[in-house]
């Protein structure tokens, strides 16, 4: 004797913001023959509620026996009807997925089980749910719909026959338009005429949900499915065909859960018709993802008072659609402010008296997908002369030795391509070699212009004049190129005492990077601004590492800007961080540090590094001394971190640092 039994369970959703699919996995324990589950949403599923899913198709998957499945829409209910041949169904899974427009915040949803089998002791049924949701959807195909009238974006062909295939475009669909693949001069019983579209850059293992209504002419042999290839056009997995049971005017809708299967590239959605007609609209290939948003072309600018930069948007991945937001920052980037009217790809500034800085928001048109926000893009204006370089840098008129801000030319180290390199003196380890470096044809040439009684490091350039640090303090020297060296005492905010300077480096604002050298954890790296005089105070860019440092594994040697504004430094190797040495990029907001190629040295260190006006990157060091004595020069892959040596100076230094012009 069969019991009749109602079991219900109810769900309860709470969601922070509408989402648009919701699905459940359900498990059942022992279902009768015959019986009948409802899938009902008390209050807000009214109206234009789709089954996402085949349920047919997920029986004959999941479900012992030999089953097939009916769906009945209501306003109110979804309605699935089992009929089986085994007496019971044991243990078996299977998903349900509800899409509309846009789910309430809340929702009650009822399950329930009817026609439950008790004749057997110890028979139950034990529902269990899952939720997931899906905030941002993308629909996959162009012209899915034909409401363009045309049917541009899909492909016509034909297998195993002679003919022409075609398709016209009918109103009366479920949408408004449908796509007839046309059936005349179809007589052969063997081939199909087809229509396709492709879907490039799948993901493996991303589940896309692939459904549309269809309908057919006289005739039976009417269908479509969903193909995965892989890069080499092999097809690796189809979905099962999908029959089109019905003639028109009558749709019937189908949807189908496929995973990507491994290696898979693209995705072929084709419908096939011999001898009748394939009728379908409203054909769709979904997604749940979050795109990938990046840029790929912004970069600082710099300008003279009173004048505007330009900038132009580009994302890595084109076919995303997105709005634009552009906002600036007055105070380095404590607060942004959105910028009236600035909602394009491209962006042209104000005329700006201060430097200012600038960023972009992308945000997807996909209702629920998450923005993207560009890196920050610093405007500079240049309100100091750069000596030496020919060019009018901060728009008075004057340039290079003619502007008040040079003095005269004869004291001060010209911008021209030159590089210069500070070396202890090997004679006097209390006295620093002051070297100018010129590079032809892949030759270092290298030429001693004075020395200067002071231990020092951190050697940078900028308008006209070389920066250091004192070796063992917070001072700061600027020298000239008479070799007058001018103390400009001690920089607030730094650490003392027992500090040692390992490498520094000038932006064009004049911004002077400086970084520790002692033992880790402590290569903390702090940005002084050389504003014409008074005092100087230094600013800690925080990184990872303890007390804010930067987080590398070693003495990172030197750092050096190139024209780009990418920082560079050359990590020491020594003891069991050989296999960290190497080429690094240091982010100059965060401190974040990322090795450059695979490439790891014993006995590397490299004092100085020079960023030379064609986008070379220099060095002076060794990388197989373990005592570390410099006495080399070396061209560094600014890609892989290869390192090819040039040449040798004979006599070596145990301390060196190196700079050029602030590109």
């Amino acid at each position: 004797m069969i019991l009749l039994i109602f079991t219900l369970l109810t769900v309860i959703f709470l969601f922070k913001k509408a989402i648009k699919r919701v699905f459940f996995n359900v498990t059942v324990h022992y279902i009768a023959p015959f019986a009948s589950t409802h899938f009902q949403n008390s209050h807000i599923l009214r109206g234009g509620i789709f089954l996402m899913q085949n349920l047919q198709k997920v029986v004959q998957h999941n479900l012992k026996g030999s089953l097939k499945a009916t769906l009945a829409m209501h306003d109110k209910l979804l309605q699935f009807v089992h009929l089986g041949s085994e007496s019971y169904i044991n243990k078996s899974t299977f998903k349900v997925l509800i899409y509309q427009k846009a789910l309430a915040k809340a929702a009650v949803f009822l399950l329930f089980f009817a026609n439950l089998s008790t004749s057997v002791a110890g028979n139950e049924i034990k529902p269990t749910v899952e939720m997931g949701s899906c905030t941002c959807e993308r629909q996959l195909l162009y012209n899915n719909d034909f409401e363009s009238g045309n049917a541009s974006g899909w492909t016509t062909g034909i297998v195993g026959q002679s003919g022409t295939a075609s398709v016209y475009i009918y109103t009366g669909g479920p949408t408004g338009r449908y796509a007839a693949l046309n059936y005349t001069d179809n007589n052969s019983t063997t081939g199909d005429y087809f229509m396709e579209q492709k879907w490039n850059n799948v993901i493996p293992g991303r589940t896309y949900i692939f459904s549309a209504d269809i309908a057919r002419h006289a005739g039976t042999r009417a269908y479509i499915r969903a193909e995965f290839y892989n890069s080499a056009n092999q097809l690796l997995s189809q979905s099962a065909d999908q029959y089109a049971t019905t003639q028109f005017p009558t749709f019937v809708p189908f949807s189908l859960n496929l995973v990507a299967p491994a290696g898979a590239s693209y995705v072929r959605i084709v419908g096939f018709a011999n001898q009748t007609a394939l009728k379908m609209d409203n054909v769709k290939l979904v997604t749940c993802f979050e795109p990938v948003i990046s840029f790929t072309n912004l970069k600082d600018a710099s300008i003279c008072v009173g004048g505007n930069a330009s900038f132009t948007a580009v994302l890595s991945d084109p076919s995303v659609t997105v709005t634009y937001q552009w906002q600036n920052s007055t105070n380095n980037g404590t607060t942004w402010s959105n910028i009236s009217g600035a909602t394009s790809s491209s962006f042209t500034t104000p005329s700006l008296n201060t430097t200012t800085l600038y960023r972009v928001i992308a945000t997807p048109t996909i209702t629920g997908c998450s923005s993207a926000t560009s890196n920050i893009l610093t405007v500079s204006v240049n309100t100091v002369e750069i000596c030496g370089n020919n060019i009018d840098d901060d728009c008075d008129g004057f340039i290079d030795g003619a502007d008040t801000d040079c003095g005269s030319l004869n004291n001060i180290f010209l911008c021209n391509d030159a590089m210069y390199m500070l070396r202890a003196n090997p004679a006097n380890n209390a006295q620093s070699l002051i070297e100018r470096l010129t590079i032809t044809a892949g030759v270092p040439t290298l030429t001693n212009l004075f020395t200067v009684n002071n231990k020092l490091n951190a050697l940078a350039y900028f308008n006209g004049y070389l920066y250091a640090m004192d070796n063992n303090s917070t001072t700061l020297y600027r020298i000239d190129a008479l070799g007058t060296i001018v103390n400009l005492g001690a920089v607030g905010g730094l650490p003392t005492p027992n500090v040692q300077w390992s490498g520094a480096t000038i932006d064009r604002n004049g911004n002077y990077y400086i970084i520790e050298g002692t033992v880790s954890p402590n290569f903390r790296m702090y940005k002084i601004a050389l504003l014409p005089g008074g005092t100087y105070t230094a600013t800690q860019i925080t990184g990872s590492g303890t007390n804010g440092s930067i987080n590398i594994p070693n003495n990172p040697g030197d750092i050096a800007l190139d024209e780009t504004g990418v920082m560079y430094s050359f990590i020491q190797a020594g003891g069991a961080s050989t296999a960290s040495s190497g080429l690094y990029t240091i982010n100059l907001t965060t401190g974040a540090t990322t090795k450059i190629g695979t490439q790891s040295f014993a006995g590397a260190t490299m004092g100085s590094l020079f960023a030379s006006g064609d986008g070379k990157l220099y060095s002076y060091g060794t990388i197989s001394d373990p005592s570390f004595n410099q006495n080399k020069f070396y061209e560094i892959n600014k890609t892989t971190g290869a390192v090819t040596q040039l040449s040798t100076t004979g006599t070596s230094v145990t301390t060196s640092d190196g700079c050029s012009c602030p590109w």
